[in-house]
């Protein structure tokens, strides 16, 4: 009876001949397909742990990574296949593991980037768009230190490399709440070295603002519930507080408000008086989303109006990452469990989040939404979680 099996993408798992390429004709029983072996020794007098070269893997996984037996560089990034596999753990068969515009050796040798990530510094720039083109640092995400990373600079027409040029963000009118965690755990400490919920105000202005006697709240009905004390906010610059319910106020000292964050969702403003025992709103956000541990809430782009989305890198007391997202997917579930299977199987993918999109694919390769790679599928409508139904009646590997 014939047997197959599927996994899922939480199963790490090697094709170990791949389909359609040889024939499974293996006369020396070395695990070697006798026709990969003419092609590439001419006889068949190599075994699958030998290593001809060599560079560090043997032959049968070389023959698994579809790398030259006869090359120890197949690739010519400059760096050996078994070294790249080994321990770099990038693709001894793409000069460019992560796709960046750097080869695996440039970034191991020459510029200490990390080969299996694009973006090494996390500044919205790839690597080699940072070498390249715009003469940056791949490994500091701020190149010039002017509290602007380099892809906001490069998305705001400003000088990455001259700390005297900065984004003009002169269209924004007044003090803004930028940046806010609720449900902090280790990105920051406070003096006391608790990890309180803190909140970032920032003057996207080049003149000073004094907000003296202007409120924090996270109450409609109370807008003057915490209130500032004596500071000016310099041009283009940032406050950070700590909303930890210690309700601290001495000028110069760390401030902290009388209330925290709610992390289910909430309201925030920032208030000023506006005469004859008015207050108005300077900003807010009404209502701000559930919150998720260690990722911060708040605005990015250019011009007013600004948005707001989730930031998995926080930055307290700096500009905000512009890698913003605007809220996150429940992981994809499937309904038949990897392993072996004699019939075929009919598997559903599924995800919880109503709205969203599910992209799969059957090769092993990774599922992308941009550049799309793999068969995407819609929720009807945003109300309703999407999945997909396929039949499984080969060995696949299934990714989703």
């Amino acid at each position: 009876m014939s047997r197959f099996s599927t996994c899922s993408v939480a199963a790490a798992a090697f094709m170990l001949v791949p389909a359609g390429v040889f024939a499974a004709g293996d006369t020396d029983g070395d695990g070697l397909p006798d026709e990969w072996e003419i092609l590439n020794f001419g006889d068949l007098d190599e075994n699958e742990i030998g290593d001809l070269e060599p560079d560090g893997l043997t032959n049968i996984q070389e023959f698994n990574r579809n790398t030259d037996p006869n090359d120890a560089d197949s690739d010519d990034d400059g760096v050996d296949d078994g070294p790249e596999f080994n321990i770099h753990g990038t693709d001894p068969a793409d000069a460019d593991s992560d796709d960046d515009g750097l080869s695996d050796g440039m970034e191991l040798g020459t510029y200490n980037t990390d080969p299996l990530a694009d973006d090494s510094d996390n500044d919205g720039l790839s690597d080699g768009a940072e070498i390249n083109t715009h003469s940056t640092s791949p490994r500091l995400e701020d190149s010039d230190g002017d509290g602007f990373n380099d892809g906001m600079e490069i998305s705001a027409g400003s000088d990455p490399v001259d700390p005297g040029s900065r984004p003009d963000f002169s269209n924004l009118s007044n003090v803004v709440i930028n940046e806010f965690m609720a449900q902090n755990r280790s990105t920051l400490l406070d003096e006391d070295g608790e990890s309180s919920d803190w909140i970032e105000l920032w003057n996207p202005n080049n003149q000073p603002v004094p907000i003296t006697g202007w409120y924090l709240t996270d109450d409609p009905d109370d807008l003057t519930k915490w209130t500032f004390p004596v500071h000016t906010m310099d041009g283009n610059s940032f406050l950070l507080l700590f909303a930890s319910t210690k309700d601290r106020t001495v000028s110069g000292n760390e401030l902290h408000t009388s209330f925290a964050l709610e992390k289910r969702g909430g309201f925030l403003a920032l208030t000023r008086p506006a005469g004859q025992g008015e207050v108005e709103i300077v900003h807010q956000f009404n209502p701000y989303a559930a919150q998720t541990e260690d990722v911060s809430f708040g605005l990015y782009g250019n011009d007013e109006p600004l948005q707001s989305g989730f930031f998995l890198t926080p930055t307290p007391d700096a500009a905000n990452d512009p890698g913003a997202v605007q809220g996150f997917v429940a992981d994809t579930r499937f309904s038949v469990d990897r392993g072996f299977y004699d019939t075929p199987q009919s598997v559903v993918i599924s995800s919880a989040t109503p709205g969203a999109s599910i992209i799969y694919t059957t090769n092993s390769t990774v599922p992308t939404l941009s550049p799309l790679n793999g068969l995407r599928v819609d929720a009807p409508d945003s109300n309703t979680p999407p999945s997909a139904t396929l039949t499984i009646s080969r060995p696949t590997v299934l990714r989703a």
